[in-house]
């Protein structure tokens, strides 16, 4: 029986961390839905201001300075439920006895450290999906394959580059004047687009990776019940 050549026992199950990442990320896809549409509004009270010197627009610009500070502690804690669900799914495969390429705690400082970020998070990615299959087929014989997790991981990964390269520009833009700031809300409503194309992808991402592994999950605990039946 594969339980016998393999340590399940040692598997910690993933499955709330998946549910709280993914709650996280709709709350994320929430606010940022929320802010691009208030960030429309803004974009147009600021060329209504260029227009005019009596125009007030400081509540506006309230409202959405608190819209933002409320997105950046949601990203921050998003972040946070990702790597922790990342790390333990990585985890998890090294023990139960795989033979992993990184070790577990590349999963966030894959993230993190230069160069090594560039490809680091996408070949674990791929390694998660492809082993987590192995497991399953071995106790599932009739198990199919999601052949479009591939095209997933990997669109992922560009999307994931193109909002940080994107944010990283924008953030370092100066503006002065109120056509700067015009221009620079526009940006700043693209952006808003481009990180929830992002979530969407991550949340696919997340799902079917978990999907595989919740079914592995289920696999190990029906088959640990058929062992102790066995040996009544």
């Amino acid at each position: 029986m594969l339980l016998e050549e393999k340590d399940f026992t040692q598997l910690r199950s993933n499955r709330a961390r998946m549910k709280n990442v993914l709650l996280s990320f709709y709350s994320l896809i929430g606010l940022l839905i929320l802010n691009a549409i208030f960030g429309i509004y803004y974009y147009f009270q600021l060329i209504k201001l260029n227009n005019s010197d009596n125009y007030d627009i400081s509540t506006i610009e309230l409202i959405y300075g608190v819209l933002n500070i409320l997105l950046g502690i949601n990203i921050i804690a998003t972040v946070v439920y990702f790597i922790l669900w990342f790390r333990r799914s990585y985890a998890n495969l090294g023990r139960i006895g795989l033979y992993m390429e990184n070790k577990e705690n590349m999963a966030f400082w894959g993230f993190v450290i230069p160069i090594l970020n560039w490809f680091k998070p996408i070949k674990m990615a791929k390694e998660i999906d492809l082993k987590y299959d192995y497991l399953v087929e071995e106790l599932d014989e009739n198990h199919n394959k999601n052949l479009n997790n591939y095209s997933i991981i990997t669109a992922w990964w560009i999307l994931f580059w193109v909002d940080s390269i994107y944010t990283r520009i924008t953030y370092k833009i100066d503006f002065e004047t109120i056509e700067q700031m015009i221009e620079y809300q526009l940006y700043d409503i693209i952006g808003f687009a481009i990180t929830l194309l992002s979530a969407i992808l991550t949340i696919l991402l997340i799902q079917n990776l978990g999907k595989t592994q919740n079914k592995l999950e289920d696999l190990i605990e029906l088959e640990t019940l058929n062992s102790n039946n066995d040996n009544q």
